[in-house]
């Protein structure tokens, strides 16, 4: 298994609100086209929002080239958003 490195920019509302942080890690299997295929989280971040964000993000991910199984390791640092 391959750790990939690749980044997610749908922060929930929710987090963005919140001013949330946390770690999510998923187990990605790669389809023959390349697309990922199946995607669950292997690690939680400690919420489900994020996780959630996390998910849909890798789900769109293609892999030109490496083995069917890679992992990913998701972080999310959000700054508060203070209304004005």
């Amino acid at each position: 298994m391959v750790t990939t490195n690749r980044s997610c920019n749908n922060i929930p509302r929710s987090a963005l609100r919140d001013g949330a942080t946390g770690v999510t890690y998923l187990d990605i299997r790669i389809g023959d086209d390349g697309w990922a295929d199946s995607v669950r989280v292997s690690r939680s971040s400690g919420r489900a929002d994020l996780d959630r964000a996390a998910l849909a993000c890798a789900r769109g991910w293609y892999f030109r080239e490496g083995p069917v199984w890679q992992q990913a390791r998701i972080e999310w640092w959000v700054r508060r958003v203070m209304p004005g």
